[in-house]
């Protein structure tokens, strides 16, 4: 799935998404900036992820927690 909407793009296409930007987001978030690396590389390849570019520049993720048994049942971990 992408949409675009002016210069952004919305893109659940996780070879766009910068697990280093992803990192860098969440080091400066008080709920997850001790978090290792590697958890977050282990979340993003386990999760459906979009990323929010603009310009190609990554500068939105969201992560939905998700067991895809009910619809309507899931979190949602957002960064930007």
């Amino acid at each position: 799935m992408e949409v675009m909407c002016n210069d952004y793009v919305i893109s659940d296409d996780k070879l766009k998404i910068s697990v280093d930007a992803v990192i860098e987001f969440l080091s400066r978030s008080y709920w997850a900036n001790s978090r290792p690396n590697d958890r977050t590389k282990i979340a993003i390849e386990n999760s459906y992820c979009i990323g929010v570019f603009h310009k190609d520049e990554q500068v939105g993720f969201a992560r939905v927690i998700t067991d895809w048994a009910e619809e309507n049942t899931y979190e949602v971990e957002q960064v930007h």
